[in-house]
């Protein structure tokens, strides 16, 4: 079962670097059992990618949750950048909280945030960089804070 690179492309396994060479493949007298051999390999390497991109994908979905964001949903922007001389240890990787403005398509939304220097920005954001914000409702009624509509 242990196919090389070289045998699933060629039909032989090289004994040294001028065995890998185009030319010697239509010099063997036995090129039709050669070939079927290789279409056998090639069989062989499409059977074992299904079967392990069907096991991958069973273990991805089991911890993959979707979210469908809604528009004037609070969240979070994933942007790992850090400033210089900080301390990745008591920085966050999440900017926030912003709010979703238009579904873009699927896989992407248009989110109201604002930028370091206070500056609210619109920008496209594809959902794997998007997490929900959960607001601290407690926190908010023990100081008597009310939400604010951006």
């Amino acid at each position: 079962m242990g196919y090389s690179a070289n045998y699933i492309a060629f039909g032989f396994q090289p004994s040294d670097i001028a065995d890998s060479k185009f030319d010697r493949i239509c010099e063997t007298p036995d090129n039709m059992t050669r070939l079927k051999d290789m279409q056998h390999a090639r069989q062989l390497v499409v059977q074992n990618l299904q079967k392990d991109h069907e096991r991958q994908k069973k273990f991805y979905d089991r911890r993959h949750r979707t979210h469908d964001y809604q528009i004037n949903d609070k969240v979070l922007v994933y942007n790992p950048s850090f400033r210089q001389g900080t301390a990745k240890a008591f920085t966050t990787p999440f900017h926030g909280p912003g709010t979703v403005i238009k579904k873009l398509h699927n896989n992407a939304y248009q989110v109201r945030i604002q930028d370091k220097r206070g500056n609210w920005i619109i920008d496209d954001v594809a959902i794997q960089r998007l997490r929900p914000y959960y607001e601290d409702v407690l926190y908010l009624e023990k100081y008597g804070i009310e939400e604010k509509n951006e």
